[in-house]
C-alpha cells in the first residue's frame, strides 16, 4: 500500500510540472481560437459646416453609436505561427442607423502576446498582453497609429480591479477618406488627443475606453506648420451597459485562467506531496524505532 501511495504521489508531482509548464500554455495564449472583442458605445461628434467650414460649438455635438469589433479573420498571407486580427470601427446615426464613418485595420500578430510580427509596427501591441505590467505599451489599432500609453493608476471598475493606461498628446488619424493633398496630414489641434484604456491585468482584456480630440482634427501642412480646414471633433467613452458586459466576461475568463495556471497545478502538487510523505514516513518511523524484545525470566537450574 505504501509503495502504491509513493508511486501515485510521484506521478502527481510530475503531472503538476507538466501541467504548469506545458499543458497550461494551450489555454493561456493572448489570442485563443475564436477570440473576439466588441464594444458598443456612444460617441459625441461634430463636423464642419458646409458653408463656413467651421466646427459648431461644443454644445452642438451629435451623439452617434460607436460599434467596434476586433476578431480573428482568415487570410492567405498570414505568417506561420501568427493569427490575422481585424479591427473594424463604425459610427452610426442612432435614429436612422446610417453609417457616418467606417474604418478597419488588419495585421498579423503573435497569438501568445498580441504583438505585431512584421511590418512597420513590428514589436508593437495590437492588444494588451496577459499579465499586464505597470509600464508603457505602444498600441496600434484601427483608430490609433502607434501611441505609447503609460500606466496611470489602479481603478476598481464595477468590482473589477483594473490598470488605467493613458495617453495625451499628438495624434494623426491612421487613414482618411478622401486622402489629403500631398504634404498635408491629419492632426489633433494643439496635440490634445486623449486615449485611456481600463485593462484587467491578468487577462489583458480592455473593460472600458475613453478617447477623443476635443480641440478638433484638422488638415495640417507639414512644410508651413499651419492648420487648414477642420475635419471633425469627437469624444467617446464606454457606456455603463458595455462596461458591465465586459466586466462579466473578464471575470469568467480570469477565473478560468487562474484555475488552469495556478489552482490545478497547486492541487496536484499538494496531493502529490501528501501521498509521497504518506508512502515514506511509515518506513522511516519503523526503521527508527528499535524492536523491543520482552525479557524472559529464567530460573536457576
Amino acid at each position: 500500500m505504501r509503495k502504491f501511495l509513493l508511486v501515485i504521489g510521484l506521478l502527481l508531482l510530475v503531472a503538476a510540472g507538466v501541467w504548469k509548464f506545458s499543458l497550461s500554455k494551450n489555454w493561456t495564449p493572448r489570442i485563443t481560437p475564436g477570440w473576439s472583442w466588441t464594444a458598443n458605445s456612444l460617441l459625441e461628434q461634430a463636423y464642419p459646416d458646409a458653408v463656413t467650414h467651421k466646427l459648431p460649438d461644443a454644445g452642438q455635438n451629435r451623439t452617434n453609436l460607436y460599434d467596434r469589433k476586433i476578431e480573428i479573420v482568415s487570410a492567405d498571407n498570414t505568417p506561420a505561427g501568427a493569427v490575422m486580427l481585424k479591427d473594424t470601427l463604425v459610427t452610426k446615426n442612432p435614429s436612422t442607423g446610417k453609417e457616418s464613418y467606417r474604418t478597419d485595420f488588419t495585421a498579423p500578430v503573435d497569438p501568445e502576446t498580441g504583438v505585431f510580427v512584421q511590418g512597420e509596427f513590428k514589436g508593437q501591441n495590437f492588444v494588451f498582453p496577459r499579465n499586464v505590467q505597470k509600464t508603457t505599451y505602444t498600441i496600434r489599432q484601427a483608430n490609433i497609429a502607434g501611441i505609447a500609453v503609460t500606466f496611470d493608476k489602479e481603478d476598481l471598475l464595477e468590482g473589477l480591479q483594473t490598470y488605467v493606461f493613458s495617453y495625451s498628446g499628438a495624434y494623426e488619424a491612421p487613414s482618411i477618406n478622401p486622402p489629403l493633398p500631398a504634404g498635408q496630414v491629419t492632426k489633433c489641434k494643439d496635440d490634445q488627443f486623449l486615449q485611456r484604456f481600463w485593462v484587467e491585468p491578468v487577462t489583458g482584456e480592455v473593460a472600458k475606453m475613453e478617447w477623443g480630440c476635443l480641440s478638433g482634427l484638422y488638415a495640417y501642412d507639414t512644410a508651413t506648420q499651419k492648420y487648414f480646414d477642420p475635419l471633425a471633433r469627437w469624444h467617446g467613452v464606454s457606456t455603463g451597459d458595455d462596461v458591465l458586459r465586459h466586466v462579466g466576461q473578464i471575470q469568467e475568463q480570469r477565473t478560468l485562467l487562474t484555475w488552469v495556471t495556478t489552482y490545478i497545478p497547486l492541487l496536484m502538487l499538494f496531493f502529490g506531496l501528501l501521498l509521497v510523505i504518506g508512502g515514506i514516513v511509515p518506513r522511516i518511523r519503523k526503521a527508527s524505532i528499535p524492536e523491543i524484545v520482552p525479557a524472559v525470566n529464567q530460573s536457576p537450574a
